[in-house]
């Protein structure tokens, strides 16, 4: 058989995403990873969708079945192989993920004992030894499908109840999630409470943002939702313990626009007075432990325009009409973000602008930057109403003036943004990108600061002014580059093993794995000898993504990170960590060739030093691993998505694509189609 017609029965191309929605003429939006990819390619507005908890519900079915060895007409699976399937947890140990809340276990009346949702490994507790300064993780979700949890709730009045809730969908995480949980005996075994049509997740329960439990009646809770499809939110309330929920808001319908309940929250000294934070709208309040619901008036600060979008929410802990408010604003002439309060239960709110005898640095209100609607968080001090913490890259202080100006300061500052304060990069080693803060405090003066950002844990000294002075916290082992961190204290981290990975490899001939991770770069595990989760190097910086190693060099590896960026390539084995990786230039293209945000590597087993990557117009080739690139345009009607190259010959890739390219431009200026994503698959011979 002639080699090209070998070749042509082992190449397929496949369009991944060109569907009705996709008008003439226009462009897909950018992508913001595997996630958001994944969204476009399965969901559409017709309704004809996966439901939420699929998997899980996929999965259950399987194990009810795993009695039958084969297929047969009674069984659509075969259980043979899972009976002698044996994955092995590779790690790695040192190294946690997006954390979405973090909480003290109210069984530990000592406040060492913490709960712990994160978005890429479930839910777990960590117990703190006070003395040693170290944390130790168990996993209390092992056995459930879905990892990406942002919510959890306990009562006081019998902390063996958690509550759970999953999905990201407007929290700027992309990811739609499986309902909520329930936990009756302190977290050692769940079930998903979710209400369920015909066996199924109710869409409307596939995003549950937060969670409020009564204090003194631990099956009395409030959640708030969203649907996985469209613009529909809501806040649920149940009072069996979540055998059932009753519908007690719907925003599109009080509101009139598309918008979603974010949060949800309850007065500490009043579980009657509730507020929730509605996306873009006005903040509603409950007198009736949640059973009603009432808009507030409309934030300050935005008379003569603009707009907000994300809006952070904090009560009191001893005036239940005095609320705090973190907004992420927008429009032209308008502030990044803005403060604002209320000392009248939100008939009336305040702008919160810097003193001018403030922190210069703070003038302009631009203190949370460009990720409001990503990562925004509110606390106040428990024994100081003026006093109130905020979370967006960094964290900050803000201290209310009788005449309702701030004073602010920054107690983190991972890239050295605030100066002005005389403290450069205090306590830079905090992971950046905070999402949530709570406070464990003795009732009398002092208390604990308590954040889960992008990184994982970070917990602040214990004394009545926490978290200000420069190495006063605890963080994770790595913070946003590859810089070990730079506390005089033991990392919280260790074993809390919630990084999520989008692509990994494995070294030539060692039990040893390299891999790109959602906003914490790439590692390089250092135990080959380990049977079980291993330590690792972080090697590289941003969103890790795809690596390659080399098939016949163990020596020879590469890394990426989003947009095609921090392209590095090691000779050595990584032996010295990031130090061992080189900046190769010429992968990256020009902006207007489209880089993907999620980067794409592939290798060739027959060819090993050949490595291919994509843009959204053409595709990049280097014949001898990475020290030098060669890119080929595709043309401008393309838009790249996968790349996988598997060839006997693999030089011959560039004659077959132009091949295929050819006879899709026919076949799609024929049926109307301007433009289509490219996933393109290589079959190994």
């Amino acid at each position: 058989m002639p080699k090209q017609l070998y070749l042509f029965l082992y190449f397929a191309f496949i369009v991944s995403s060109c569907n009705e929605k996709l008008k003439v003429g226009e462009k897909p939006t950018n992508l913001k990873g595997w996630v958001e990819y994944q969204k476009k390619i399965k969901e559409h507005e017709s309704g004809n969708n996966y439901f939420p908890g699929y998997k899980e519900y996929e999965l259950d079915k399987l194990r009810r079945k795993n009695t039958f060895s084969n297929l047969t007409s009674e069984s659509d699976f075969s259980s043979s192989a899972a009976n002698k399937s044996i994955f092995t947890e590779r790690g790695p140990q040192n190294a946690s993920g997006r954390t979405r809340a973090l909480v003290t276990d109210k069984s530990d009346a000592t406040g060492n004992t913490y709960l712990a949702a994160s978005i890429g490994g479930g839910i777990w507790r960590g117990v703190y030894n006070p003395s040693t300064l170290e944390m130790v993780w168990s996993n209390l979700t092992p056995d459930i499908e879905n990892l990406d949890f942002v919510s959890i709730a306990q009562s006081e009045s019998n902390p063996d109840v958690i509550y759970a809730g999953t999905g990201e969908k407007s929290l700027s995480g992309d990811d739609n999630g499986s309902g909520i949980y329930k936990s009756n005996d302190g977290g050692a075994t769940w079930s998903n409470i979710s209400p369920k049509i015909s066996g199924k997740v109710d869409p409307a329960f596939a995003n549950v943002y937060r969670i409020i439990v009564d204090p003194s009646d631990y099956n009395t809770l409030i959640i708030a939702a969203e649907y996985k499809y469209y613009c529909n939110s809501y806040l649920f309330k149940s009072t069996d313990g979540g055998n059932s929920f009753s519908m007690v808001y719907n925003v599109l319908d009080d509101q009139g626009e598309c918008r979603a309940a974010t949060q949800v929250v309850y007065a500490p000294s009043n579980f009657n007075i509730q507020y929730a934070a509605i996306k873009g709208g006005n903040v509603i309040k409950s007198t009736d432990k949640g059973s009603t619901w009432t808009q507030t008036s409309d934030y300050d600060g935005f008379q003569n325009g603009g707009f907000y979008s994300r809006n952070e929410i904090a009560v009191s802990y001893s005036n239940p009409n005095i609320i705090y408010a973190g907004i992420k604003s927008g429009g032209s002439g308008m502030p990044p973000f803005m403060l604002n309060v209320s000392y009248d239960a939100g008939d009336t709110w305040h702008h919160v602008e810097e003193s001018d005898k403030g922190n210069s640095e703070y003038f302009d209100d631009n203190w949370i930057g460009q990720q409001g609607n990503y990562n925004n968080f509110i606390a106040i001090n428990p024994f100081n109403d003026r006093v109130v913490y905020v979370g967006d890259i960094n964290i900050h202080k803000f201290t209310i003036r009788p005449d309702t100006t701030k004073s602010s300061q920054a107690i983190t500052d991972v890239y050295s943004q605030i100066s002005s304060d005389g403290v450069p990069k205090i306590n830079g080693y905090v992971h950046p990108d905070q999402h949530t803060m709570s406070i464990f405090s003795d009732g009398v003066s002092n208390f604990r600061l308590i954040v889960g950002n992008d990184g994982g844990p970070a917990i602040s000294d214990f004394s009545s002014d926490p978290g200000v002075n420069d190495k006063s916290w605890q963080a994770t082992e790595f913070m946003w580059a590859w810089t070990p961190s730079g506390s005089s204290k033991p990392p919280i981290d260790a074993g809390y093993r919630t990084t999520q990975f989008y692509h990994a490899s494995k070294v030539k001939g060692k039990n040893q794995y390299l891999g790109g991770t959602q906003d914490n770069g790439s590692y390089l595990t250092r135990e080959p000898g380990i049977n079980g989760p291993q330590e690792a190097s972080r090697v590289g910086s941003g969103d890790g993504f795809e690596s390659v190693t080399h098939w016949e060099d163990p020596l020879r590896m590469m890394i990426t990170c989003q947009y095609n960026g921090c392209a590095k390539i090691s000779y050595d084995g990584g032996v010295n960590g990031p130090w061992s990786f080189w900046t190769t230039s010429g992968f990256k293209q020009a902006e207007s060739e489209g880089n993907p945000f999620y980067s794409k590597l592939e290798s060739s087993k027959q060819d090993a030093d050949m490595i291919y990557g994509i843009t959204s117009k053409g595709v990049i080739r280097s014949e001898n691993f990475g020290d030098s690139w060669e890119y080929i345009k595709l043309g401008n009607e393309y838009r790249g998505g996968e790349i996988e190259g598997f060839l006997t010959q693999i030089q011959d890739l560039f004659m077959l694509v132009n091949i295929f390219l050819l006879v899709l431009k026919f076949i799609y200026r024929r049926i109307g189609v301007k433009h289509l994503r490219l996933s393109i698959h290589l079959q190994m011979g």
